[in-house]
């Protein structure tokens, strides 16, 4: 048994609702389509809590960019569909505790110091 595979049934069996996602599903209806180099499947409808387990089969640096870009998109979605990112969510600056910052504003700043 893979740890993806040991990990959802430990989930399951604690009474949590879980879903495995895979690159390709191959007509299996208990998996949802997940692949990280195809931002149209990251999805995170009716997702909580993400575990991200993967058996990255690429050099490390690739690997590592995919599941940045993973965790980054699935959270943009998330941001987006709880209305942060238009302005109708709670006061983040309350959630957060401090001013929001812009990272392409420190980005850019920090190009040019």
């Amino acid at each position: 048994m893979n740890a993806a595979t040991a990990v959802l049934e430990h989930l399951t069996e604690s009474g949590a609702q879980a879903v495995r996602g895979s690159r390709n599903p191959a007509g299996n209806r208990q998996l949802r389509q997940l692949d990280f180099n195809d931002p149209g499947t990251l999805d995170s409808a009716g997702v909580h809590t993400l575990v991200l387990i993967s058996a990255g089969t690429a050099e490390d640096d690739v690997v590592i960019n995919r599941h940045e870009n993973a965790v980054m998109l699935l959270s943009i979605h998330t941001a987006a569909a709880r209305g942060f990112l238009d302005g109708t969510a709670t006061d983040i600056t309350y959630i957060l505790g401090r001013e929001l910052v812009d990272p392409l504003t420190v980005a850019a700043a920090a190009a040019h110091s």
